[in-house]
């Protein structure tokens, strides 16, 4: 049997989502055709004390989530009891859970996030931890497994073995719970321990994410207790990780609880402050109101520009480029015009749940595929803030660096063709997105798939989230194009003139644009080169980058093309040239001084 009905609600036996602590997981539909997340409890035959157990944790695991109502908590929708078993319809996560995130990100040698995206999911899990702890809750059961993904939005899991406390910092407990490789070595050897345990197992994770495995593992209890007793914890030098964030998982993994850092000093820890995050919108608001005081029209667009893009030079998904999106219309006020109300379809509720189920299947698929195509759109907008990144470090380097040694014709027209770029990027995603049609040459997905995803409410903040962007390229745009003409205005050289030919807002046949492109940007990089050579005994290192940056615009549409699930992750690529060091960008340039 595929499908099994319980009361209201349809659930698929087919497809396993995860496993509980003390049941499995699975995908099922309410009366009216909404996805939720199903935990089938098997209630033990004719054995009264062991259904009394299980109808306990269950109660129990139904207390928490119902006491907490915050959105990085998976909530509670219904129980349902049958003769033989016991079904808790929770929250549906359609990202997943965070070990299978990394694993479908990552390639299989480096299973582990970015500082700047860990962070994102870190913070998520403090506050979500944090509605816990306000509760007198600790979880005892925290675990990548148990962290799930939805919409973007990272939700705290499976409350199995949950327990009320009286006093959450004092309150000693002795039970035995959760998975062996999480846990406390005072849980591991089964002595008094406090909601610190939790903290030990937040710290794992952290560690998991950051490096791509476990501090410590073992095979068995007996061997992972004496690792741990045994062996010092090894921060590795590599995936590079701030001395604040090193610093806070060595207090979170101290070995003895008396010396582990409590619950209120994680949350309240430098990290995770939020008055650098108020300095840091403070301070974006008076940058702004500095350049909204800017008479030259086109060093105040410019600005504009690279005060927008550099805040979200890297988004994880649509929903995370609306919120920082959200973020720099409240701190800069007039740099986006007035917000775009999504407008939804209003779908028919299906109440015939034998003709939901057949449809399940599809949908199922379906979600899949939108996702695929999700992460298209955020790799696009991504790609283009790549070229807004050299857009600003060119016109910030030509100032500092470059002006002795690139000629001014070829930075005016190497900043239009930049521009140019990254608003043909996102032109073209804008008219995918308002007309539901793919390019006919466009193999990403089915005509009717992309139609499904622009109806959708994901698609339609897409669509949002790109116009804004195309808008503030625009402003530039505007700008750049009459200072570029009358730069090049009477130029012989043939690569200014091809320049010169396509210095208009027409879109342009893309293999001639690149052809363009890749001249422009190979001249420009010599200019770098010469002047890193000149500087060698004093290497400005934001030149260098901007060298690296530049050097791999050569090959943008290889290094940078979207291969599906496991694409080119912008995260890791920032947080990599931001560790080479000089000596290593000099021989990735072929620089030898």
């Amino acid at each position: 049997m595929c499908t099994k009905k319980i009361g209201v609600y349809q659930m698929d036996l087919t497809i396993k989502l995860g496993r509980g602590a003390y049941g499995d997981v699975y995908p099922g539909q309410d009366k009216n055709g909404l996805f939720i997340a199903i935990k089938q409890i098997a209630l033990p035959n004719k054995d009264e004390k062991e259904v009394e157990k299980a109808l306990n944790m269950a109660k129990n695991e139904i207390s928490v989530m119902r006491t907490i109502q915050d959105v990085n908590v998976v909530k509670f929708v219904d129980m349902v009891r049958t003769q033989n078993n016991l079904y808790l319809m929770m929250e549906y996560c359609n990202g997943g859970s965070l070990d299978k995130y990394i694993c479908k990100k990552c390639s299989k040698d480096e299973r582990y996030l970015a500082e700047k995206e860990a962070k994102i999911i870190m913070k998520q899990i403090v506050s979500g931890y944090n509605a816990l702890y306000q509760r007198n809750i600790v979880h005892r059961d925290l675990k990548s497994a148990n962290i799930l993904i939805h919409d973007g939005v990272v939700k705290i899991a499976d409350f199995g073995f949950s327990k009320f406390l009286e006093k959450t910092d004092e309150q000693l407990l002795y039970t035995y719970a959760g998975s062996p490789l999480y846990m406390a070595p005072q849980i591991l050897q089964q002595k008094q321990y406090t909601n610190k345990a939790d903290v030990w197992s937040m710290g794992i994770i952290f560690y998991e994410i950051l490096f791509g495995k476990l501090p410590w593992h073992a095979i068995t209890i007996p061997d992972l207790i004496n690792k741990i007793k045994n062996e010092e914890l090894h921060i590795p030098q590599f995936p590079v990780v701030s001395d604040l964030m090193k610093e806070l998982i060595k207090k979170m993994l101290q070995k003895e609880e008396a010396d582990r850092i409590c619950w209120k000093d994680v949350q309240n820890h430098a990290y995770f402050n939020e008055q650098m995050e108020f300095e840091y919108l403070t301070n974006l608001r008076n940058s702004y109101n500095e350049i909204e005081e800017e008479t030259d029209e086109l060093k105040k667009s410019n600005a504009k520009k690279n005060i927008y893009f550099q805040q979200q030079n890297v988004v994880q998904h649509v929903y995370h480029a609306e919120q920082i999106q959200d973020q720099i219309q409240n701190a800069c006020p007039g740099i986006l015009e007035a917000k775009q109300e999504i407008k939804l379809e209003n779908h028919k509720k299906n109440r015939n749940l034998d003709q939901m189920y057949k449809k399940q299947k599809e949908k199922v698929s379906i979600q899949s595929q939108m996702q695929l195509i999700s992460d298209w759109v955020v790799h696009r907008k991504n790609k283009s803030a790549f070229v807004s990144l050299i857009n600003s470090q060119l016109y910030d380097q030509f100032q500092q660096n470059l002006k002795t040694v690139l000629n001014e014709q070829l930075f005016w027209g190497f900043l239009f063709l930049l521009t140019k770029y990254q608003n043909s990027i996102l032109f073209k995603m804008k008219c995918r997105l308002c007309s539901g049609r793919l390019d006919s040459n466009n193999q990403r997905c089915s005509a009717e798939d992309w139609k499904k995803f622009c109806k959708s409410k994901e698609g339609q903040t897409s669509l949002k989230v790109i116009e804004h962007d195309f808008q503030v390229i625009n402003q530039f745009w505007d700008s750049i194009i009459p200072e570029t003409l009358k730069s090049l205005q009477g130029t012989q050289d043939q690569l200014l003139l091809s320049i010169l030919k396509v210095c208009n807002k027409n879109q342009i046949e893309k293999q001639s644009f690149d052809c363009i492109f890749k001249n422009a940007a190979k001249a420009v990089l010599e200019a770098v080169k010469l002047r890193i050579i000149q500087q060698k005994n004093n290497i400005s290192l934001q030149l260098l980058r901007f060298g690296q940056h530049l050097q791999n615009s050569l090959d943008m549409n290889q290094l940078f093309k979207f291969k599906g699930p496991k694409q080119i992750d912008f995260f890791k690529y920032y947080e990599q040239v931001e560790n080479f060091t000089t000596q290593q960008i000099l021989q990735k340039l072929n620089i030898q001084l």
